[in-house]
């Protein structure tokens, strides 16, 4: 049962009270009616009004509860595939480093788009609802306009059997006019585009995390092999020093290794080679 039944039900039987309450009065004011009866109705209708707020609430706490469960698992599923991702590209680098499945940046970035996908998925139903009713309206509309121009050009050709059904159609287009105005006004009151931009920033926001640790960890595999090109370099210096030729014992460590066209090009301008 929908919330808007519950509702429904909880204004009919609160309706229902009131209405009771003023029989109530009228009978012990001495305006007639059983007392006893009517307190008995009373008491039945909150015993009612009391099982329908139950209801209510644990209709709303399913919702509630159905709604936690989905971001739950939105979250796990974005959070696994960022991690994914960003090991692969990482892999694709020849970084050894790996993320640990449930990295918590991105674990609380995937939740909050699971929690914006969730908030767009109910405008986003709550407007196809409603488009489809004005879609339906628009069709009986059609319809009816449809069978009011025949009955017109039949009434033109002489034939006035149809009066009565065109007068009557005239009231139905009128008044299925104003339920289509009002319910593409209702659709048109829904802001799904709002809904759709806090998803994008929120998968934004994830993918600049993304970007952020990938360049983190390119950077730190840079400086690690940066360290081993220097530790190999000065084993080579040490090595040439204490075992090579006598002109080479005094040589630059430059001209001992001499540096590739690539890493020359790098060092002297800055710029990587095309």
């Amino acid at each position: 049962m929908s919330n808007e039944i519950h509702a429904a039900t909880i204004s009919n039987i609160t309706s229902a009270i009131a209405e009771t309450n003023q029989q109530l009065n009228s009978a012990l004011i001495g305006n007639g009616g059983d007392v006893t009866k009517i307190r008995r109705k009373l008491a039945n209708l909150h015993v009612d009004l009391s099982a329908a707020e139950k209801l209510a609430d644990e209709a709303r706490e399913k919702v509630r509860a159905d709604a936690e469960a989905a971001v739950d698992a939105g979250t796990a599923k974005i959070g696994a595939d960022a991690v994914a991702s960003v090991n692969a590209k990482l892999a694709a680098a020849g970084v050894t480093h790996r993320l640990a499945a449930d990295e918590i940046c991105f674990m609380n970035l995937a939740r909050n788009i699971a929690i914006a996908n969730h908030e767009s998925g109910i405008v986003g139903a709550e407007l196809s609802a409603l488009t489809e009713k004005a879609a339906h309206v628009a069709q009986v509309l059609g319809t009816a306009v449809q069978r009011h121009a025949d009955l017109k050009a039949r009434r033109a050709a002489g034939d006035a059997s149809g009066a009565p059904e065109l007068y009557g159609l005239s009231l139905d287009i009128e008044q299925l006019t104003a339920l289509h105005a009002g319910a593409v006004a209702r659709c048109d009151a829904i802001d799904d585009a709002s809904a759709k931009a806090a998803v994008e920033r929120a998968r934004a926001a994830l993918t600049a995390e993304e970007n952020l640790v990938i360049k983190k960890h390119l950077l730190a595999h840079t400086r690690k092999a940066e360290a081993t090109f220097m530790a190999s370099i000065k084993s080579l210096v040490g090595f040439v020093r204490v075992q090579g030729e006598p002109f080479e014992k005094s040589a630059l460590p430059r001209t001992i290794y001499p540096f590739g066209e690539d890493l020359d090009w790098f060092i002297r301008t800055g710029a990587l080679r095309a």
